[in-house]
């Protein structure tokens, strides 16, 4: 079912529930949308609210209502951003003024999220049903692809050739990735992996993908999974952050977010974080946040920070606006 809000945020009853397609008209002016680029929306868990950040710091929107966000993902070129609802079993649509555009149900436990950048097409997985749903921007399903487990964590890759990536857990705990074409759910490949792995990323431009395998960081092709490189020496690497072909890795053996380029070589360096971040990339800098620390912050390619926010209470999760 998908309801549709008015233009100041409120609802207004249900006014539209069907199973077809939904156009919205547009919330946002072209200069609206120049600012958020480069920006980040993150869930403030102590206030219950959503915040659209510039890519200086101030606040440009604020999406109220939300006490408990799980999952969330921004448009291309847009502030448009889904978040998704475990609990609630539901997405919202919020745009880059922080109006709430429609809710859409009908899931049972939806988890991670990937926008199309290009058609604005929503992935979701939903490990309850075992299922990768797609659905179009107006929020009307376009397929299902139920699948043998439960699918986690969710990223799209590969440009013009793109393919959806999910990684799944099954019945006994083993991990296994699934590559499943944006047209219709089919599964291209799947893949088992050999150690413990809960972390999978990738850059909607780039043709390959990042995971942990272990204490491992493998990067691996688009085509059917294959391994084509091994990053060791981490000490405990947990959370990955595709940027480009390469990818920023969080070793929380030293604290430290380090950016690996694409031949598996250390390029860049962020020492003693106070603790485990959540990462968020644009095409050359990456945003995170570290939730007990009240910690947002931008880091350039070199390591550098160009920016904290102090204002922003228990952060997490985010999704930067490219």
């Amino acid at each position: 079912m998908i309801r549709r809000f008015g233009v100041a945020g409120a609802a207004v009853g249900v006014l539209l529930a069907v199973s077809a397609g939904l156009t919205l008209g547009g919330c946002e002016s072209s200069d609206e949308e120049e600012e958020a680029l480069g920006g980040c929306w993150v869930h403030d868990g102590s206030r219950g609210v959503l915040v659209l950040l510039t890519k200086d710091g101030e606040v440009k929107a604020v999406a109220s209502g939300f006490g408990k966000a799980d999952y969330m993902a921004a448009r291309k070129g847009t502030g448009t951003l889904w978040v998704s609802d475990s609990a609630a079993a539901r997405l919202t649509r919020i745009s880059g003024s922080g109006t709430k555009e429609l809710y859409v149900s009908g899931f049972v436990s939806p988890e991670a999220l990937a926008v199309d950048p290009d058609s604005g097409d929503v992935y979701l997985s939903d490990p309850g049903a075992r299922e990768v749903v797609a659905l179009d921007s107006g929020g009307s399903v376009l397929w299902r692809s139920g699948l043998d487990f439960p699918p986690r964590s969710l990223a799209l890759a590969g440009g013009d050739g793109r393919l959806i990536l999910t990684l799944a857990l099954t019945d006994r705990l083993e991990p296994l990735v699934y590559g499943l074409e944006p047209a219709d759910g089919a599964v291209v490949f799947e893949r088992f992996l050999p150690h413990g792995n809960y972390a999978l990323s990738a850059d909607p431009e780039a043709d390959c993908f990042w995971l942990v395998n272990g204490e491992a960081l493998e990067k691996r092709s688009l085509a059917d999974g294959s391994l084509l490189l091994t990053v060791t020496g981490l000490g405990s690497p947990r959370v990955v952050g595709a940027m480009g072909d390469g990818c920023w890795v969080y070793d929380a053996a030293g604290k430290d977010l380090i950016l690996v380029d694409g031949d598996g070589e250390a390029a860049a360096m962020v020492e003693n974080l106070p603790g485990t971040p959540e990462l968020s990339t644009l095409e050359d800098k990456v945003w995170l946040t570290v939730r007990g620390a009240d910690l947002v912050a931008l880091y350039d390619s070199t390591g550098q920070r160009e920016l904290r926010v102090s204002t922003v209470l228990s952060p997490s999760p985010l999704a930067a606006v490219r």
